[in-house]
């Protein structure tokens, strides 16, 4: 579980996950910078809930992943929030 971080840099990619399949957690983080959060050829469960991120390029990039839920993350000021390319299964799940 990576939670409660607060990044805030100038580097590409500040939380990355790839080629894994362990289940994982992302939660609560904030994190300023150019691309916040990626996760790329994720083949298992995962859940990315409530992150901030803040930057100037994509806050969350996700790619040929399976099987992730995303709930309550926000994200401001990027070119891109959430940006899902080659993806099979996905929940974006909202506040009850």
């Amino acid at each position: 579980m990576i939670e409660g971080y607060n990044i805030t840099t100038t580097q590409s990619y500040e939380i990355e996950i790839a080629n894994v399949n362990k289940y994982f957690i992302v939660k609560n983080c904030y994190i300023q910078a150019s691309n916040g959060i990626k996760i790329y050829n994720v083949s298992t469960v995962g859940k990315i809930i409530g992150n901030y991120c803040f930057g100037d390029h994509l806050g969350i990039f996700v790619e040929e992943c399976d099987n992730l839920v995303f709930e309550i993350n926000t994200c401001v000021e990027n070119e891109d929030g959430i940006w899902f390319r080659n993806l099979l299964s996905q929940s974006l799940r909202k506040p009850k």
